[in-house]
């Protein structure tokens, strides 16, 4: 759950790997000939494919008959050769996904309607009632579909948080009860919703936050208990904990910002466990 939206190599990566393409590749001193990228590829041609002429370092994994495989694509080229990556190695590279966790929130809350705890039309003011003060009749109305669909008039991003160089420093500080006082303050796009579809970071975060509140705990610990865990996603996480090796950079404080590795997971995907019994 992010307030700002952050651009990820694994969207990139995914409308790669949709569709059939065909990439150079020089063999020798004859010209370029063309062949096929497919998941059967090498993973660093595939990484390298993908990455293109983007300053960055994509890494790819994947897992074929129960072998995991991975390459790194680099621009600019490191000055040396970077060691091979082993699998289960903790020098795994760690990325920040960003609004990829925005897939995460929308499944908590299907996993939510499917156990009958929500409706989907269950709204703002009455998730909070006697919990956030000061809410405009107009802000209360939202409603959890319009949330997670983004036609609720919401902002991009939440009152008093702006883009530029010290965005992590402000998320570091943004914690609940300044996005309850944001809340209070907010002001819708329109009048009233539903609007148009329209991107909201703010408004996505909201809808984690009331999962949360909805359940007593915390956004990261639902995604731990209902989705990275039963899917063995261990190395998806909040708290990097003995991960902070592979991290160059202190993580914000808010429970938007979660991290991954490429490492695939083994188990198949299931994207809604059966209510527990």
């Amino acid at each position: 759950m992010r307030l700002l939206p952050r651009a990820t190599t694994c969207r990139r990566l995914a409308a790669w790997l949709l569709v059939p393409i065909l990439v150079p590749l020089v063999a020798g001193p004859a010209a370029a000939q063309l062949q096929p990228l497919t998941l059967a590829s090498d993973p660093a041609f595939i990484a390298k494919a993908a990455l293109g002429p983007e300053r960055g370092t994509l890494v790819v994994g994947t897992l074929r008959g129960g072998k995991p495989a991975y390459g790194a694509a680099y621009n600019p080229e490191p000055p040396s050769s970077p060691r091979p990556i082993e699998p289960n190695s903790a020098e795994q590279p760690m990325f920040e996904i960003g609004s990829i966790t925005k897939v995460f929130t929308g499944l908590l809350l299907a996993q939510a309607v499917e156990r009958g705890d929500l409706k989907l039309d269950d709204t703002v003011g009455k998730l909070l009632a006697g919990k956030v003060e000061g809410l405009s009749p107009a802000v209360a109305s939202v409603t959890l579909r319009q949330l997670v669909t983004h036609t609720g008039c919401m902002p991009v991003m939440a009152d008093g948080v702006a883009g530029g160089p010290a965005l992590a420093e402000q998320f570091r500080s943004f914690d609940k009860p300044m996005f309850w006082a944001a809340l209070a303050r907010i002001k819708l796009t329109a009048a009233a919703p539903p609007c148009e579809g329209s991107y909201s970071n703010f408004g996505m975060a909201l809808l984690g936050q009331l999962l949360a509140e909805h359940y007593g705990t915390s956004w990261g610990e639902l995604v731990r208990a209902r989705i990275t865990e039963p899917l063995g996603m261990n190395d998806t996480v909040i708290t990097l904990g003995d991960k902070a090796r592979a991290w160059p950079r202190p993580l914000p404080a808010t429970a938007a910002s979660r991290c991954s590795t490429c490492r695939p997971t083994r188990r198949p995907a299931r994207c809604v466990p059966p209510p527990p019994t």
